[in-house]
């Protein structure tokens, strides 16, 4: 039986190769054959015979082709055995806590069951590992996508003179001619892909752009999450686990939103604080995966709508109010509100952001200041030379800075809420920016001192608060009803 399937695929290449010489092609060299004439083959004769039907791409790029081999994997005509199954998880499931009823949300066709991540911006050159071997497909300016040849090993992909390269390194190298993207995805998804050190699941993108290319991890949501709720809240254990659920929730309803509202544009998320820290495979924890694996599809809602899951390190005992930091109209479930115990002590008190303090000359911080005022929102200030003094004009309700006066000898900057922390950044070169927008302001001679308390911009979710509620016993639902009150949990439709 094995025999005659193996004949019988075979006969299918053998066909598939003369059909190849006949269609549009793609040259092929060995770098010990640079001199000799090209040989010229048909991409899809290496793994499947298309028929002179051109595989385009569907509305939502789960995979250019329309019978992709590697995601879902293994259509019938594949030539390669499917993956083994996957090791059980580390961490077992306990109890489930999850809701019993829940409502259901339906994206249209299969937005936000993928999510396309950024993972490197203009680049001319970036070297893959396909450790596990790789499917190759290319998309020409008309949308006309076809399959190469499987690689295997290191791969560099570049973008000579408005061409791309795909080169086996140490073997052979691949002209891509007009192509306009490429699309790289493992044969076997157990064996993620390697980009720049790190691992990631799914497959890998590359699109044009200026002289050189970006290249976007395209992912399953939930595959997505696993490399995300570890970096955004930490690797903890089983104490801490419905935490763990709520910053699962609060992240997926995050991407399926961005997702929706970026449907026209080449990717969703920025793999940094920009959206949320995402690190591939590499960063994955079982309790994180059991997270995940146990609010599977699980979104929070507001009415019918996709609630705003924002969410921060410390809120240091009361979070913000939406409208106050960023502006704009009041969001029901955003609204400042105390967030302590029954005892009145904060549940984020493990934090060590609950007190914090930085300190500058005034020389130092001047040069901090003049450098940071277009981050801060300041436009058209004047040219200064010194700082005068640094004054908290106003606060929010919450203790919050409203509007802060920075003297100069060429008169008074007014820095408004949230975008003091740009204007006060801690030491240079570091991208680091104040831990919050909660302190208070000291002049001693020369030196300037600000001591504050919480981490971040305090709206929605306080994760360190998470984390001690769910060490009281509260499971993720009453965590996300805390810090998101009037909202409800609902399901992603499968």
């Amino acid at each position: 039986m094995i025999g005659a399937t193996i004949a019988r695929r075979g006969t299918f290449l053998r066909a598939a190769l003369l059909f190849a010489l006949l269609v549009s092609p793609l040259t092929v060299r060995t770098e010990a054959q640079n001199t000799l004439p090209a040989t010229e083959l048909t991409p899809g004769a290496f793994l499947r015979y298309s028929g002179g039907i051109p595989l385009d791409r569907p509305p939502y790029p789960d995979a250019w082709d329309e019978n992709p081999l590697a995601y879902p994997y293994a259509p019938a005509e594949s030539v390669f055995l499917p993956p083994p199954p996957p090791p059980p998880p580390v961490a077992e499931a306990g109890p489930s806590t999850t809701p019993g009823r829940m409502g259901l949300f339906a994206p249209p066709g299969n937005i936000g069951r993928t999510v396309r991540v950024l993972l490197q911006e203009e680049t001319p050159s970036l070297l893959v590992n396909t450790r596990g071997g790789a499917d190759l497909q290319w998309r020409g300016p008309r949308g006309r996508a076809q399959r190469g040849a499987s690689l295997a090993g290191a791969v560099r992909v570049e973008r000579k003179s408005g061409r791309f390269v795909v080169s086996l390194v140490g073997g052979a190298s691949v002209a891509g001619g007009d192509a306009v993207a490429l699309r790289i995805a493992p044969l076997d998804p157990s064996v993620p892909l390697e980009l720049n050190g790190k691992t990631y699941r799914g497959a890998l993108e590359f699109h044009p752009q200026g002289s050189g290319f970006v290249c976007i991890n395209v992912v399953p949501l939930e595959e997505y999450l696993r490399g995300v709720v570890p970096l955004e809240m930490g690797r903890h254990e089983e104490s801490r686990l419905e935490a763990l659920k709520a910053q699962a929730v609060a992240a997926r309803t995050y991407s399926v939103k961005r997702v929706l509202s970026r449907t026209n544009e080449l990717f969703d998320l920025y793999a940094s604080v920009q959206d949320q820290v995402y690190g591939g495979a590499a960063a994955e924890h079982a309790m994180s995966d059991r997270a995940i694996r146990e609010t599977a599809g699980i979104l929070l809602l507001y009415g019918d709508s996709l609630a705003l899951t924002y969410y921060h390190s410390t809120c240091g005992g009361k979070t913000a109010s939406r409208h106050e930091v960023w502006g704009g109209a009041p969001v029901p479930y955003l609204i400042s509100a105390p967030d302590t115990d029954a005892t009145g002590n904060a549940w984020c008190r493990a934090s060590r952001y609950m007190a914090w303090t930085q300190e500058w000359d005034v020389d130092a911080l001047t040069a901090i200041v003049r450098k940071n005022l277009s981050d801060a929102g300041v436009r058209g200030a004047p040219s200064f030379r010194s700082l005068k003094s640094v004054e908290v004009r106003s606060r929010f309700a919450d203790g919050r800075v409203n509007l802060l006066d920075i003297q100069t000898d060429r008169g008074t900057i007014t820095v408004r809420g949230d975008k003091t922390r740009w204007a006060l950044r801690p030491t240079p070169g570091t991208g680091r920016i104040l831990e919050s927008d909660r302190f208070d302001v000291d002049m001693r001679g020369d030196r300037i001192v600000v001591k504050g308390n919480g981490f971040g911009h305090g709206v929605g979710m306080c994760q360190m608060g998470a984390l001690g509620r769910a060490q009281a016993g509260q499971s993720f639902a009453q965590i996300l009803a805390a810090y998101y009150p009037g909202t409800d949990l609902a399901r992603l439709q499968p």
